[in-house]
């Protein structure tokens, strides 16, 4: 049974996270849009092309660089390729370093093959509320007080795990994220992977 607890809605204390999506074949459906079960690359999440060698055999970023800024890495790594001048403050000689250690032995990489579409770990995410009320009108139903024409479903927090995470980043606002950078197809995969996970809000 649903109870209103603050202002959130819960199921025996359980929190709940809130998505307005289409629906298709009884479930969320899956795609890259804000009506659907994923995420718009570069809008809702940063996307950035990254070098083969920087992922594990998971398609994750490798623990050793996961210590660092990736944004700086890549700037680093973006100087070393295109042997610009590294004049920039912002890169560190540490991350010169680090970056120095992934390239070959000739000093660059094969930039056709060794590129690899990756989704950045920081706070983006695919987007969720904690209240059915702080939804934007266009994102919920008219029975719910909004102006959308998709269903409300509901996910609990205990349906996100392995490769996702729940960040909350307002006081009703969550987003669902990768719990690491890693690759886009791999992110993308573990969103889809909880779809019948969603349950219809009626």
């Amino acid at each position: 049974m649903d109870t209103e607890w603050g202002n959130c809605r819960t199921r025996d204390m359980v929190t709940l996270y809130f998505r307005g999506m289409a629906e298709q074949n009884g479930k969320p459906k899956i795609g890259r849009s804000a009506r659907l079960l994923g995420i718009r690359p570069g809008t809702d999440i940063d996307v950035e092309e990254v070098p083969e060698v920087w992922l594990d055999e998971q398609g994750c970023l490798k623990p050793d660089l996961g210590s660092e800024d990736f944004s700086i890495l890549i700037k680093a790594w973006k100087l070393m390729v295109w042997k610009q001048d590294f004049d920039d403050s912002s890169v560190s000689r540490h991350q010169l370093l680090v970056v120095s250690m992934l390239l070959d032995e000739k000093g660059y990489l094969d930039l056709e093959s060794d590129l690899l579409a990756a989704v950045v770990r920081n706070t983006k995410g695919m987007s969720t509320s904690l209240s059915i009320d702080a939804l934007p009108p266009h994102r919920k139903p008219e029975k719910f007080g909004g102006t959308g024409r998709d269903p409300l479903w509901q996910i609990d927090d205990s349906k996100i795990f392995g490769d996702l995470e729940a960040v909350q980043d307002s006081r009703t606002h969550v987003s669902i994220m990768p719990r690491t950078t890693m690759l886009l197809a791999r992110y993308e995969s573990a969103l889809a992977a909880t779809q019948n996970d969603w349950q219809r809000v009626e």
